[in-house]
């Protein structure tokens, strides 16, 4: 079998992962899509290496889980946060004949909180505020550039363009 192709989507909230998954999920034959936010729901939200080592272990079990199966696409979004996150998915994955892609979506702080707060006020439950936005801002440091030994790492600048934009620009790298 050729090998398999891990996709990872990250960067901070508004910047488009999820849609972008879900998008990437339905063009992929053969393909798994792995929320790293739905595997790791907790309260009290912490941001700490506690919350981070959960959701470390629970994707690695769902994407090997996948691609134990056979699917030929994984996509998960929301898993790396930092440069410690892609080593340690890296490392975990190193054994495998697998393909690892990591896109950071990058998007300005305006337009992502423009992005959130409107998503909010659509969302039956309500949603995220300005001041839980700005905290997850304080507590976690923009890790881009973040690099790899093996696989690839690029980051897609999201403030002008669409989610479909988006995607088509990740499927095109993908191959």
């Amino acid at each position: 079998m050729a090998n398999q192709k891990v996709i990872l989507i990250a960067g901070f909230g508004g910047c488009g992962k999820t849609t972008v998954a879900r998008i990437l999920h339905t063009s992929f034959a053969n393909s798994a899509c792995v929320s790293a936010d739905s595997l790791t729901e907790i309260r009290p939200l912490t941001l700490d290496d506690k919350l981070l080592r959960v959701r470390l272990r629970n994707c690695l079990d769902v994407i090997r889980n996948f691609l134990d199966e056979g699917f030929e696409n994984v996509v998960c979004d929301g898993l790396i946060w930092s440069q410690k996150e892609l080593n340690a998915v890296a490392g975990a994955l190193s054994g495998e004949h697998v393909d690892l892609f990591v896109f950071w979506l990058q998007a300005s702080k305006v337009v992502r909180f423009r992005r959130m707060l409107d998503s909010a006020q659509s969302s039956a439950e309500g949603g995220d505020t300005m001041q839980f936005l700005q905290h997850v801002e304080n507590k976690i440091a923009d890790p881009w550039p973040m690099t790899l030994s093996s696989g690839h790492v690029e980051m897609v600048e999201t403030s002008y363009i669409d989610v479909q934009q988006t995607a088509k620009i990740i499927i095109d790298k993908v191959g």
